[in-house]
């Protein structure tokens, strides 16, 4: 059974209910039915059956209060009206409320649910705007005063407080806001389902061409000494995307997600591996759980790898030069790396096999002094043999044998 303090309900004609034992005036008689169309609007009644102060409900009720009306009137807007302006300053911090309700529910068991405020919208309206369960509308009129810039407004401000200095798991879980939705069938694009909608734009009567923006459309804040585990968390699927900033658009080229140094992206979902930029700006990728960067990308373009760098299968590393010309190294079989150009050292070079690829003289590049080669069909002029095929070095101006002559070819 659900006790009611206040229930508002649409009821159809043929719909009758008892006035409530708990609605009588000082003469104990039922004053439900003359308060229909009273001006003064719901009161209670002195005894000379005038209007006096406002009812008060108070003892162990089992019946609710109900205001119950059916019309077909489109001049009456409400059900139920209030009005209260205040023209006092009141006390700092002391909170005042137009309409206001305490509910408590002691040590018990409660298999039920229990509300302390409950709107039911019934909807199967059709062909006008939207419909809402409750609408709640804070308005900042005006300013024709001197006072300066007003106290912040909210339309809603919902606070749950948890008194017990206990951790969730003995003191209970607690929820700021839940938004339910309960259906069947397919999403239908264009026609959408949405969970929270935040939406921007300028009042109706703003002068043409005035503009606006909001410095923050969702906010997760803290103190210093509080924290969220988790400021965003999903926990349902998703057959688009989790997040999509793909129908937005970017405004003097803001980033679509900005980080701070240090803050990285986890690709795994146990923290092993990350993404991240560091006060230094380069871009650091850690995989493994390795403790420092795996790969690291630097501001003037350098990549530092501190393991092996893999190309994929006939694939090759493009080295481009301030021309604009490529060179190409990659392996055409196992164990075989070939360049596709020539190569030219500042240091020394060692190898623990053979280096080379044979060239004929006619084939043999006009090189860098001191270029090394093997000649198929060169030989030494000191050789009276002529015998083909010997290493060859240029000079700066021609190809020369071992003994620094140049040599001899077909």
């Amino acid at each position: 059974m659900r006790r009611t303090l206040l229930l508002l309900s649409i009821l159809a004609p043929s719909t009758a209910l008892a006035d409530p034992a708990i609605f009588r005036d000082a003469r104990k008689g039922w004053i439900g039915a003359p308060f229909v169309n009273q001006p003064n609007g719901l009161a209670g009644l002195d005894n000379n059956g005038a209007n006096s102060a406002p009812i008060n409900i108070s003892g162990a009720q089992t019946r609710p209060f109900r205001i119950s009306v059916t019309h077909n009137d489109p001049n009456i807007t409400s059900l139920l009206n209030y009005s209260w302006t205040w023209d006092t300053p009141g006390t700092a911090y002391k909170q005042n409320a137009g309409l206001a309700g305490t509910c408590t529910v002691p040590s018990m068991d409660t298999p039920m649910s229990l509300y302390c405020h409950q709107a039911v919208l019934i909807n199967n309206g059709y062909g006008g705007p939207i419909s809402a369960a409750s609408n709640v509308v804070a308005i900042v009129p005006a300013i024709t005063d001197t006072h300066g810039p007003r106290s912040q407004t909210a339309a809603v401000n919902l606070a749950v407080i948890d008194q017990t200095g206990l951790p969730s798991s003995k003191a209970g879980a607690l929820e700021g806001a839940e938004i339910d939705l309960y259906a069947t069938g397919k999403d239908d694009v264009g026609n959408f389902r949405t969970g929270l909608m935040i939406l921007a734009g300028l009042p109706q009567g703003a002068a043409s061409g005035a503009t606006m923006d909001v410095g923050q459309g969702l906010l997760m804040a803290s103190g210093g000494d509080s924290s969220f585990q988790r400021a965003i968390s999903f926990s349902a699927g998703f057959s688009v995307a989790g997040i999509d900033l793909s129908g937005g658009w970017s405004i003097n080229n803001a980033p679509a997600i900005r980080f701070r140094p240090g803050q990285a992206l986890d690709l795994t979902g146990d923290n092993k591996t990350l993404i991240a930029g560091d006060s230094a700006g380069n871009i650091d990728i850690t995989a493994g759980g390795a403790s420092t960067p795996t790969l690291q990308v630097q501001p003037a373009g350098d990549t530092v790898a501190t393991g092996n760098v893999q190309v994929g299968k006939a694939k090759s590393f493009v080295l481009t030069a301030k021309d604009g010309s490529m060179t190409y190294l990659y392996s055409p079989s196992a164990g075989l790396a070939q360049l596709t150009g020539s190569v030219a050292l500042s240091g020394s070079v060692s190898a623990t096999q053979f280096i080379g690829t044979a060239a004929t003289y006619a084939t043999l590049p006009t090189g860098v002094a001191g270029m090394q080669a093997y000649c198929s069909n060169c030989y030494s002029t000191a050789n009276p043999s002529k015998i083909q095929g010997i290493p060859v070095w240029w000079n700066g101006t021609a190809w020369t044998d071992a003994l620094g002559a140049a040599v001899g070819h077909p």
